[in-house]
């Protein structure tokens, strides 16, 4: 088990090591459970193997926040010329990861040599100074002219039971993974995909 950073041992480039100690350092709110720390060490695992990972949980753990939300926070400012793509059936759903990750940016980037391009910042796409940045994408939205390197991250590809169990929706969200986000990345991006497992 990896043990609790201490808050007061920690410095920037510390906190570094896992995106729950990122989250912990930077947020004062913010609470690591047995389960953060699990998915935090394997996203860091993921993202330096260029793996796959799935996470599924029930809803209502923090599944969102520290997948899609401090992942990216946490690649970014280990890697500001990456650029990371937040996907899921919900466009809003996805622009909020993107847009606290862009807010953070703004508050705490330049302790980790982390800026934002002049011009580029709107909630749903932003880039950085060093050429990396963030896109959110909706279900069936198109990615077309944001590469993607440092990460694919798929928060909740289905909004409900009832739309799990639609062989129509079902292909649908296939399509929109297979023909659409996967042609946007980079050979070795990680993937990390988070759901509620409503259907095999």
């Amino acid at each position: 088990m990896t043990p609790r950073v201490p808050d007061a041992l920690v410095d920037d480039m510390a906190a570094l090591k896992y995106p729950h100690w990122l989250a912990e350092h930077l947020d004062p709110t913010w609470r690591t459970r047995a389960h953060h720390r699990l998915i935090g060490r394997e996203i860091a695992a993921t993202v330096a193997a260029g793996g796959k990972l799935i996470v599924t949980t029930p809803p209502q753990i923090g599944k969102s926040t520290i997948c899609a939300e401090w992942a990216p926070q946490w690649i970014l400012s280990k890697s500001p010329e990456r650029s990371v793509i937040v996907a899921s059936y919900g466009f809003r759903l996805a622009v909020r990861s993107v847009r606290r990750v862009r807010n953070r940016i703004r508050t705490f980037g330049a302790r980790f040599g982390v800026e934002l391009a002049a011009g580029t910042t709107s909630a749903d796409e932003w880039y950085t100074t060093k050429g990396g940045g963030a896109k959110a994408i909706g279900l069936n939205g198109g990615v077309t002219g944001f590469p993607c390197n440092g990460a694919m991250i798929i928060d909740d590809y289905c909004k409900s039971r009832a739309d799990a169990d639609s062989p129509v929706m079902r292909e649908n969200t296939w399509e929109w993974y297979s023909s659409g986000l996967i042609s946007r990345m980079a050979p070795g991006t990680p993937q990390i995909v988070l759901a509620t497992r409503w259907h095999p």
